[in-house]
């Protein structure tokens, strides 16, 4: 009998045939991991094929060595997680073994143990103990393998038992003291008019007012004394509680009523229903302006599925939006165990929440793009909110994939139904939903909201300013009426870069040969892709000059300019220089809930998930920033940024304003988000994709070479670009990409234009071996993405 083996942790795409010992053959499954022999090592892969025969000529020139054992009793992966894992490695031409290694949590080695038990004494030396760990079982031999032999010898027999002990790390529990009102709305508001002074006591009960209950954490912590002031005198009462870190957020939450869906919503539900009841593998897509109500039937959807005692995941683009929606989904589901995975998690934490969502305990998952991977008891449905988000697109490192395609493949393998939304979809995966009728719309908001008033600020007309004296107006308008307001601008740091003005010499990074950025906090040039810092020139280092400048901006310098302009107002910038993980974007969040925040600046990671009613103005302070990206989704990206930062308003029924400032207010791109036509800018766009042959109507695959020698990196690009050629497919390149050069190394790329990957990839495999073979050392291959969402 005979295993496929995907080894751990290696960056090849294929797999090891071994050998399976009489003593494992009633015991090993597709799905174990299991010990082989690699060269000289001993390492570990994942058993992806059982077949009890082996090809005669593989047999004769190959030496097949024997699977060592298993690392675990029981199999970590199921047959359709395999089935997952090969789609994933055939079409992004990925590692099988690295992929494998995305379904379980980091460390897992270190998290179990397998108890041996003993069923039919026998009188020998471990069998008097009952039960023993497999460890202390091999101690007592001088070869493991012989150790092995015999104690499966003796699990063959029916001696013992043989089962896998997970070990639960203890997380850090932290004990939070909760503070609740205990009086009524009229007995709070009297104890307020007669009291003078005492202005925490005030806050505090006015806080408890809008929330019932909150923790005495973040910025709450300070109103400790004035809570235990008011317990004394009975209108308060204070508890302590002990939460799991991994039970976010600890701080944060929502009270909201459940929400009775409108007539578009419940047809929006009846259709989703029809089709996956149709369809146990199917997907839907809901598409709907900002502020139309998706979640409420996201959550629809979900309470029909836990209702029969099933699983879903939940699925977010980035850690930030985990705050917001995990303390909705914690209000409406309050009898549910709800997990959160994403990426700033400890291991432990991750290996907890993967553990609870596989024993069947979790019965929401919450979760950034990695969760799409996880094994989770009686899932149902994966709910995909912002679907059309880059960030759930892996393309900074190998396995490169996007989690909506994985999603997709895991309703065919898994048996479970997907639920997209977004106000934007993708313009391929719309394209894509609409030839089969799989798209439900929502066109309008509740009837006591409204979309914002949209208005263009044609910064032609202003005089080179950052913030156009509309802007301003807008702003000190807003806050005089005691609104809030959300300033955006996709750019961080304080200059986009320091220039000479008498010889136009910029710093740039030795590694990367983009422009460093100036950051005024810590007085330093840094590079925005590998980090490189440098102090400020005094002195120009190319003609000495002394007349060095900033020019350009970015959200540090607007934070500072607002500061300037409105000394005396709360204002919090929100970008991934202050937002290092859930934690710090819980604060904003909060300080936004509570009106304590008056003015937010901040980069995408305030675009979407923002839902306040007191935001009054949303400005977008340079809204041409992407479009001038040389990538075909430039113009799709722009669209909804635009869209999504827009929607940020109109969340209440108080009215509310958007400023846009721009220097084409031409462009229809723009004129598509300013009003809110998704409809209209799609069918603008699918035009120019079928002229140009851009996807959907080919699939696109880039190839980037890194080297050190840019002569060499040349040399092989145009290499492998000649011989591909004169195929069917469309080869553009080899060209520099957006960024030329990155961590010293210079970067060079072809594009493919292919409507048969699988057989591009075979053609792209042999060009590269070709090439390669004209070069008297190793090559490293190439970074290889297949239909990237951002081309960089």
């Amino acid at each position: 009998m005979y295993a496929q083996i995907a080894i751990m942790k290696i960056n090849v795409n294929q797999t090891f045939v071994y050998a399976i010992p009489d003593e494992l053959r009633s015991v090993i499954k597709v799905g174990h991991r299991v010990y082989v022999s690699l060269g000289t090592r001993m390492v570990v892969g994942y058993v992806v094929a059982l077949s009890e025969t082996l090809d005669e000529e593989i047999k004769k020139n190959h030496k097949i060595l024997s699977i060592i054992d298993i690392v675990e009793e029981e199999p970590l992966l199921e047959p359709a997680d395999i089935k997952l894992a090969n789609l994933i490695a055939d079409y992004y031409a990925a590692p099988i073994g690295k992929v494998l290694d995305m379904f379980l949590p980091p460390s897992m080695k270190l998290r179990n143990k397998d108890i041996i038990e003993v069923l039919q004494p026998d009188g020998n030396w471990f069998t008097e103990k009952g039960r023993i760990t497999k460890k202390e079982f091999e101690k007592r031999f001088k070869s493991k393998r012989r150790a092995l032999q015999i104690l499966r010898s003796l699990q063959n027999t029916g001696n013992i038992k043989i089962s896998t002990q997970f070990s639960v790390p203890r997380l850090k529990k932290i004990v939070l003291k909760r503070v609740h009102l205990i009086v009524s709305l009229k007995d709070a508001m009297n104890y307020m008019e007669r009291v003078k002074g005492y202005k925490k006591q005030k806050q505090l009960i006015e806080t408890l007012l809008a929330h019932d209950s909150i923790y005495l954490a973040g910025r709450y912590k300070r109103l400790l004394p004035a809570a235990t002031s008011l317990e004394k005198k009975g209108i308060v009462k204070i508890t302590s509680e002990e939460i799991e870190e991994t039970q976010l957020p600890l701080i944060y939450s929502e009270k909201r009523a459940k929400i009775i869906l409108n007539e578009e919503q419940r047809r929006a539900v009846k259709k989703i229903s029809a089709c996956f009841a149709k369809d146990k593998k199917g997907a839907v897509m809901i598409e709907g302006v900002t502020g139309s109500g998706k979640t409420e039937v996201y959550f629809e959807v979900m309470e029909m599925i836990l209702k029969v005692g099933k699983s879903v995941l939940f699925l977010v683009p980035e850690i930030g939006l985990t705050v917001q929606m995990l303390a909705r989904i914690k209000n409406r589901f309050p009898e549910y165990r709800i997990g959160v995975y994403h990426s700033t998690l400890t291991p432990h934490e991750k290996f907890r929440e993967w553990l609870y969502a596989r024993q069947g305990k979790t019965k929401i998952l919450v979760g950034t793009r990695s969760a799409v991977f996880l094994g989770i008891k009686g899932l149902s449905m994966i709910v995909m909110d912002e679907g059309q988000d880059t960030s759930y697109y892996q393309g900074d490192q190998n396995p490169y994939y996007d989690a909506f395609r994985v999603a997709s493949w895991k309703c065919k393998t898994h048996n479970v139904n997907l639920l997209l939304g977004s106000a934007t979809p993708a313009v391929e995966d719309y394209y894509e939903f609409l030839a089969d009728d799989r798209i439900t719309h929502l066109h309008s908001r509740p009837l006591s909201t409204r979309l914002p008033d949209v208005e263009i600020v044609d910064m032609r007309k202003e005089k080179g300013v950052m913030i156009s004296k509309r802007v301003y107006e807008g702003i000190d308008e807003t806050l005089n009426d005691d609104k809030q307001c959300v300033i955006f601008l996709n750019r961080k740091g304080f200059a986009r870069y320091v220039i000479c003005r008498d010889c136009g010499y910029v710093p740039g990074c030795p590694n990367c040969g983009i422009s460093l950025t100036y950051y005024r906090k810590n007085r330093f040039l840094q590079c925005n892709y590998c980090g490189y810092i440098e102090s400020v020139p005094k002195q120009c280092p190319h003609c000495g000059g002394m007349n060095i400048s900033i020019s350009g901006y970015g959200t540090e310098r607007v934070e500072m300019e607002l500061n300037r302009a409105f000394p005396d107002r709360v204002i919090v910038r929100a970008d991934s220089d202050t937002i290092k993980d859930h934690r710090d974007f819980e604060k904003v969040m909060e300080g936004m809930r509570d009106k304590h925040i008056e003015i937010l600046v901040g980069t995408q990671m305030i675009a979407k998930g923002i839902d306040f009613p007191n935001i009054g103005l949303v400005s977008i302070l340079d809204a041409d920033s992407m479009l001038n990206i040389p990538d075909f989704h430039s113009q799709e990206r722009t669209f909804q940024l635009i869209d999504q930062v827009s929607g940020r308003g109109g969340r209440s029924d108080i009215s509310s304003k958007v400023l846009i400032q721009t220097y084409t207010p031409d462009s229809p791109i723009i004129k598509f988000a300013l009003n809110h036509d998704y409809d209209g800018f799609f069918h603008w766009e699918i035009e120019q994709r079928q002229r140009l042959h851009y996807p959907p109507f080919s699939t696109l695959i880039q190839i980037v070479w890194e080297l050190e020698d840019p002569t060499l990196c040349n040399s092989v690009a145009e290499g492998v670009a000649d011989e591909l050629k004169g195929k069917k497919e469309v080869i553009l390149g080899p060209s520099d990409p957006f960024i030329p050069k990155k961590e010293g190394k210079f970067r060079k790329q072809i594009l493919i234009k292919t409507n048969d990957v699988k057989e591009s990839l075979k053609k792209l495999d042999i060009a590269m071996n070709d090439v390669y073979k004209k070069f008297p050392f190793d090559m490293k291959g190439a970074k290889i993405r297949v239909s990237p969402k951002v081309i960089i």
